[in-house]
């Protein structure tokens, strides 16, 4: 059975509304909701797009490069997942040591990334010899 409210109700929870609705945070929440899922499924739409163009493009190499790729492609992956400047100072610093804190935390970032480019170039390496030991297994040729 559907509540019935008195008029002096309605008309304060009205006014509590329309103040409520005064709260830029409130007031913009469904349109921000909106774009962030419209956001997040143009992303995916994109990726998709992209992930089957790449395989469209790649259907005729050879299948160890193929693995190579992927693998490379999933260390690329694990470097979105890195985060480069991220800064935990609980309270205000003065600038020289802000600057040395930025300075230590762009060694760290230096190290990480400089693992990450390892990894690459092993993968890489790793994924030409076998390409190219196969090519010679294929053709017969003995160097």
């Amino acid at each position: 059975m559907p509540k019935v409210f008195k008029v002096s109700d309605w008309i304060n929870d009205y006014i509590k509304y329309k103040q409520l609705m005064k709260i830029p945070l409130i007031k913009n929440f469904n349109n921000a909701k909106l774009f962030e899922l419209w956001t997040r499924y143009y992303r995916k739409k994109q990726r998709n797009f992209y992930t089957e163009k790449f395989k469209k493009r790649t259907i005729f190499a050879e299948p160890s490069l193929l693995n190579g790729i992927l693998e490379a492609r999933k260390i690329f992956k694990e470097m979105t997942f890195y985060e480069l400047f991220k800064l935990n100072i609980p309270s205000p610093v003065y600038l020289n040591k802000f600057n040395q804190i930025h300075a230590d935390i762009l060694d760290i970032n230096s190290s990480h990334l400089e693992r990450f480019r390892g990894r690459i170039k092993k993968e890489i390496s790793l994924t030409c010899r076998s390409a190219y030991l196969n090519f010679k297994k294929r053709k017969k040729y003995s160097l």
